[in-house]
């Protein structure tokens, strides 16, 4: 364990650090809620990266592309999650997250449809001089559905 990550347990605890990092993800709910995309690259390092079980990588660039085309779709969009475990890992801190992304979006002939994404990732926070942020997320698992129905990937 780095002195720094000694000396932010030793100063917040474990629990103090989870809720800081808890309340990142809570206001990355918040932005999707109030569909504000202009915060969404203040929650990632310039080298963040992602990956998926399927092999898909994205750099921070592609996920925020990703990230605003997703908001900006979306209706009503609500994206909460909970870490369920916390683990240090020299000076990172990996955060293991379910997340429940539900919002509706137009489809063809105008009719909406209601998109629901469950997943369960591993984020790798980082406490940077601007704050935490995700250095990697690894997608564990996702679950799609449209219209409450199964989406094959």
């Amino acid at each position: 364990m780095s002195v720094l990550v000694a000396f932010l347990v030793l100063q917040g605890g474990a629990k103090g650090i989870q809720r800081e990092i808890q309340a990142r993800y809570d206001a990355l709910d918040q932005a999707f809620r109030m569909r504000n995309s202009s915060v969404l690259d203040t929650f990632m390092t310039d080298d963040f990266t992602s990956d998926s079980p399927d092999g898909k990588k994205l750099d921070r660039a592609s996920a925020l592309s990703s990230f605003k085309g997703l908001l900006a779709g979306a209706q009503h969009a609500k994206w909460p999650r909970k870490i369920v475990r916390l683990r240090v890992e020299g000076s990172d801190f990996i955060a293991t997250v379910t997340g429940n992304f539900d919002g509706e979006f137009g489809g063809p002939g105008g009719k909406a449809h209601r998109m629901e994404l469950a997943s369960t990732v591993e984020d790798t926070w980082m406490r940077t001089p601007e704050g935490w942020r995700i250095r990697r997320s690894h997608m564990i698992q996702l679950i799609m559905k449209r219209d409450g129905k199964p989406i094959a990937r």
